[in-house]
């Protein structure tokens, strides 16, 4: 699917501060979707969805199944069925390791990306990473905001360390108190889920929002201060995020 391309200033601030560690009311409303500077010129579509060779006798419930009942299973876009309170629903999840330990990920058709803002406290480059898949668990729909197997990041950062990548859904920044400079994007607009969590605002004299767009299933993220940040909420400290730590702390739902 062609990559939306609207205009879009990463470096431009909103027009007012909002309450220290505060979310305002999530409501729907109409709002243009932002594409990071730096961001991916294109993004990848579906690829034609496989099925085991029992198919028509099999209803898989996890990549493992699919490994389980065909060994010779390849990575790619698979069909299996979830059953909640005894209804069955097919969704469409990409399985990876397929020839060592299945891992089940959600394809993103859209711009997807999270965003921690040079300058201020701490320069360097901006630092923008945007997803093509997030990893997902099946049982919980809860998403692996730090998993990063399928994303690109430009820019680079020392702060508490080298920060090069950006977990799911964060808006970061250091340039002010209490002005949010980081932006990001969930769209999962081409999926069958839509995001319920919460989203929380931390660190030192920040200020951020989560809105969400329901017509396009679109959520724009700002958040920053001296250092702050918004993100999906977990109580999580995303200064002190480490590469191989799973945080499954994204709640989905069907739409």
């Amino acid at each position: 699917m062609p990559t939306k391309s609207p205009s879009y200033d990463p470096s431009s601030a909103p027009s007012k501060s909002l309450s220290p560690s505060k979310i305002p009311s999530l409501t729907p409303t109409e709002s243009p979707s932002f594409v990071p500077s730096d961001g991916p010129s294109s993004l990848p579509s579906y690829s034609p969805t496989r099925l085991p060779s029992n198919a028509l006798t099999y209803s898989p419930s996890n990549c493992a199944d699919i490994q389980n009942s065909d060994p010779s299973s390849e990575d790619g876009e698979y069909t299996i069925t979830r059953k909640t309170d005894g209804v069955s629903r097919d969704i469409n999840i990409y399985c990876h390791n397929m020839d060592s330990n299945p891992k089940e990920f959600l394809t993103l058709t859209e711009l997807n990306y999270s965003q921690f803002k040079a300058g201020g406290l701490y320069p360097g480059t901006t630092v923008v990473t945007t997803f093509t898949k997030i990893r997902l668990d099946i049982a919980t729909l809860k998403a692996d905001i730090n998993d990063h197997t399928f994303s690109t990041s430009v820019g680079k950062i020392n702060n508490d360390g080298i920060k090069d990548y950006m977990p799911f859904g964060l808006a970061y920044s250091c340039i002010k108190k209490y002005e949010a400079h980081g932006k990001a994007e969930i769209n999962l607009s081409g999926t069958p889920f839509k995001v319920i969590s919460e989203f929380e605002v931390g660190g030192s004299k920040g200020v951020g929002s989560a809105v969400y767009n329901s017509a396009s299933n679109l959520w724009n993220i700002s958040g920053g201060g001296w250092c702050a940040w918004c993100i999906p909420k977990s109580g999580w400290n995303p200064r002190k995020f480490k590469p191989e730590e799973e945080r499954f702390s994204l709640w989905l739902d069907f739409m």
